[in-house]
């Protein structure tokens, strides 16, 4: 579930690359999570532990195409689950483009 936290981790990997016209690719990788502190209330799911919080990373790896105007980009990207924390597995690659494990972004602008 969607929450809102107090640590952030995010890394966030892309490699961009010329294709024709004005028309580029792109090919990324991301992982992160967020947590809260431990308090009333708070989802234990979602508690940040210090000595198993990588266990709660996810990772995404995707690619792209990017149409750049010189004034303004855009992007429409599809990304891939590799590492689902809430169901704590590895994605193989097989079932990457399997229902709800993929999904498509459209974006203006680059991503970061």
């Amino acid at each position: 579930p969607n929450q809102a936290g107090d640590i952030r981790l995010e890394l966030n990997l892309e490699f961009r690359f010329p294709l024709f016209w004005k028309l580029e690719g792109a090919l990324f990788a991301d992982a992160g999570n967020i947590w809260t502190l431990p308090r009333e209330n708070a989802d234990p799911a979602g508690v940040f532990r210090f000595g198993d919080f990588y266990k709660s990373i996810a990772i995404d790896a995707g690619l792209g195409i990017r149409v750049n105007l010189n004034f303004v980009i855009l992007r429409l990207d599809l990304g891939m689950i590799v590492r689902d924390p809430v169901r704590r597995a590895w994605i193989p690659p097989s079932q990457w483009l399997r229902k709800n494990n993929y999904s498509f972004q459209f974006g203006v602008g680059y991503p970061f």
